[in-house]
């Protein structure tokens, strides 16, 4: 059996109206702090491998979970999230402005249509599925990977079989932690924390 545990990064600076894909934004104080805290309790889960989005946003936390654990972490831009191309770091009400048929197909149809330059969210899966795949040949290992929410929703949305349509329904808080397992044919998902930097506070 494998073992997986996706763990989304720690809160970001404010970047409220923007399009914020694979810009790479810093962690806000609060995030920082919680770095401790995350990386403190995933160090109890004992796992053998650490990856991360190589985003500064995940890279952070991923090696303070490594640290702990005396191994190297090992970067994957498979665990990016999604790219929105010429959209990233523009506001949404810019992005209307300059783009909007492409905007507003985009939102009828997120999940088949793609920012220009971008990726859609279907494209975001196809690359987290393959990711998957990769991980579950690693019998008996129990591995972490810090991601972001777009990532974790398509690794969660393929674990249960939901339509990507409905993938949004899955709530991600900062610092929400998924486990899931297989048995080297399909994955399950046992549990969904989104509540562990409450518990912490």
């Amino acid at each position: 059996m494998m073992r997986l545990y996706l763990v989304r990064h720690t809160e970001t600076k404010h970047v409220a109206g923007k399009c914020v894909g694979q810009s790479d934004v810093p962690l806000s104080e609060k995030g920082v702090a919680d770095v401790v805290k995350i990386a403190s309790f995933v160090r109890t889960l004992a796992p053998n491998r650490v990856i991360s989005s190589d985003l500064e946003r995940c890279a952070r936390l991923a090696e303070a979970i490594a640290s702990q654990l005396s191994v190297c972490v090992e970067f994957d831009g498979s665990w990016r999230e999604m790219r929105f191309g010429k959209w990233e770091n523009k506001t949404w009400d810019d992005i209307r402005a300059q783009d909007e048929d492409i905007f507003e197909e985009w939102t009828r149809d997120f999940v088949r249509t793609a920012a220009p330059d971008g990726e859609s969210f279907a494209d975001l899966q196809t690359r987290v599925e393959r990711a998957l795949e990769k991980l579950k040949t690693r019998e008996n290992e129990t591995v972490v990977v810090v991601t972001h929410a777009g990532p974790m929703r398509a690794a969660l949305a393929s674990a249960m079989g939901l339509p990507l349509d409905r993938a949004f329904s899955i709530h991600l808080n900062y610092g929400a932690i998924a486990r899931l397992a297989s048995d080297g044919t399909d994955w399950t998902l046992y549990e969904l924390n989104n509540d562990l930097l409450t518990r912490c506070d």
